[in-house]
């Protein structure tokens, strides 16, 4: 269920900015845009929480590798777009799949910039998904921790938002 919630967003946003409906692109009339790597990157996350689902039987390791890798790319992302939003660097993630022009987005530092919050996001849930399956001599699982943070930093996005930046 949490891998096609991820990819229905991400297909619904992305067809907003192929077919140019503000609706699919923002959810809400006049408020920023979800970005298009943001966009990629929820589709990217639901293929692979679906490929690092519970194993089948007749599975021989290709969909854990899949999955592997896509989540690895969902971080570098994340981690690269942190440090553009933190440093200021321009490293042109956010045009590698769609250049935005500079009037074509609300509530942008630079167009086509994913926020700092989301990919912080993309970040902590790519690498959760990495270590979704490894647990510690002390049984404790890692990536359990990974989507509590992502949880709680998403929390802070929603109050932000709901709050219109009085915290």
């Amino acid at each position: 269920a949490a891998s096609l919630f991820s990819a229905g967003v991400g297909v619904a946003s992305l067809s907003g900015w192929w077919f140019h409906l503000e609706i699919l692109k923002s959810w809400l009339p006049g408020q920023p845009s979800v970005r298009v790597n943001a966009a990629v990157c929820f589709v990217l996350l639901a293929i692979a929480l679906w490929c690092l689902r519970k194993k089948e039987e007749e599975d021989d390791g290709r969909k854990q590798i899949v999955g592997r890798i896509v989540a690895a790319i969902v971080a570098l992302v994340g981690l690269l777009t942190l440090t553009e939003n933190l440093t200021g660097l321009n490293l042109g993630v956010d045009e590698l799949l769609h250049s935005v022009q500079s009037g074509e987005e609300l509530g942008s530092v630079r167009p086509g910039l994913v926020p700092a919050i989301a990919a912080l996001n993309f970040l902590l849930l790519g690498c959760g998904l990495l270590m979704v399956d490894w647990k510690t001599r002390l049984n404790h699982w890692p990536a359990q921790w990974f989507a509590l943070a992502a949880a709680i930093s998403s929390t802070f996005g929603i109050l932000d938002f709901a709050l219109e930046r009085q915290i």
